[in-house]
């Protein structure tokens, strides 16, 4: 019984999760590209013509520039190229622990 509480949490929370964080998504999306707060947002529907013009294209050069400047003050030792760092990070982790 007390597993499947468990279960039922567990999968509660990441549904909650889940939908925050595509909340979240939609909400960046409209503040970037339509200039409005608003935390719906459906992809099957068409997007209107951005209010920045042909500036909409530095967006995504913001963004790169907010998770660059968040990872060196943040995380400096994030470095590498993605998933190939995951399992080494691990056997990282794991050596720090057997010792």
């Amino acid at each position: 019984m007390g597993f499947m509480l468990l279960a039922i949490m567990t999968g509660v929370i990441a549904g909650v999760g889940a939908l925050l964080f595509r909340a979240l998504i939609a909400l960046v999306h409209n503040l970037s590209f339509s200039g409005k707060f608003s935390l719906v947002y459906d992809a099957n529907l068409h997007t209107p013509a951005s209010p920045w013009g042909p500036f909409v294209i530095l967006i995504p050069v913001l963004g790169s520039f907010i998770v660059t400047l968040l990872i060196t003050k943040f995380e400096p030792e994030a470095k590498g190229h993605g998933v190939p760092e995951v399992p080494k990070k691990a056997v990282d982790l794991f050596s720090e622990y057997r010792e």
